[in-house]
């Protein structure tokens, strides 16, 4: 454990779930309509990536909860100073 980590623990950050990407045109973008489609780099039942900031920090898939879309984790990717600081 880094010395004095465990002063930032309740420090509130945002978590994102990255679906996938794909590059496209600026005249692709203008071209854009409702209903459109787009394919995304990544295979339908593939683990999402779960990111704070830009800091991966495992992979997980979407499930539903009362009603509320919410996340399964399925892989943890800390390093390891923090998964023995947040063990303690």
């Amino acid at each position: 454990m880094l010395p004095g980590l465990d002063v930032f623990f309740d420090i509130p950050i945002g978590l994102e779930l990255r679906i996938g990407c794909r590059g496209i045109t600026l005249h692709e973008v203008a071209r854009l309509q409702d209903g459109a489609t787009l394919t995304l780099d990544r295979l339908a039942g593939e683990p999402l990536d779960l990111y704070a900031g830009d800091l991966l920090l495992g992979s997980a898939e979407v499930v539903i909860v009362a009603d509320r879309l919410s996340i399964r984790i399925t892989d943890i990717f800390l390093p390891a100073s923090l998964e023995t600081s947040a063990a303690a």
